[in-house]
């Protein structure tokens, strides 16, 4: 038996000789050209990241005011319901309530009214008694009694001792 053999031999074209010319070769940037681009992209980048955060800013202020305004409304509806809550508790329909049935208080009829009239201009009832007051003639403003005179009174007073009713003030 005859055993054929293995070869290992690769069929191909001849080669040929390639001639590889070198042009003279330039160098891609020069050093101040690689410099300049280097400051230039990180330019670029510090300016991006300047209007991010501007942006941003815009975007964070807007906000505040969006909740400042949703605050305010709340705070306005809060004033105008507290409003209606004052205007209710100061009706005189539940103070009259609150007297009558919590401090037993009863209403006056129209016989325990008294009305008082008050003359505070002053162009009233001097010397209504009768006997009118100099007071260039009495320097200190005392009666014969040692009282002082009705012209030196408080005008409120003299009505609160007629509503009291004391006589002769």
């Amino acid at each position: 038996m005859v055993v054929a053999q293995e070869r290992y031999d690769h069929y191909s074209l001849p080669e040929e000789e390639s001639r590889v010319t070198r042009r003279p070769g330039r160098s891609r940037l020069p050093s101040k050209g690689k410099f300049s681009l280097a400051l230039l992209v990180l330019l670029t980048f510090c300016t991006g990241m300047l209007i991010a955060f501007y942006y941003s800013q815009v975007i964070i202020s807007g906000y505040k005011i969006y909740s400042l305004n949703n605050e305010l409304a709340s705070l306005r509806q809060e004033t105008v319901s507290l409003s209606e809550e004052v205007d209710r508790l100061n009706s005189l329909s539940r103070i009259e309530y609150l007297a009558t049935t919590k401090l037993k208080m009863v209403k006056p009829s129209s016989r325990d009214v008294v009305v008082v009239q008050a003359d505070l201009a002053g162009n009233g009832r001097e010397g209504a008694a009768g006997t009118a007051t100099n007071p260039a003639a009495d320097p200190g403003g005392q009666q014969a009694g040692g009282r002082p005179d009705a012209t030196t009174r408080s005008k409120v007073v003299q009505a609160f001792a007629n509503l009291i009713g004391i006589k002769g003030s």
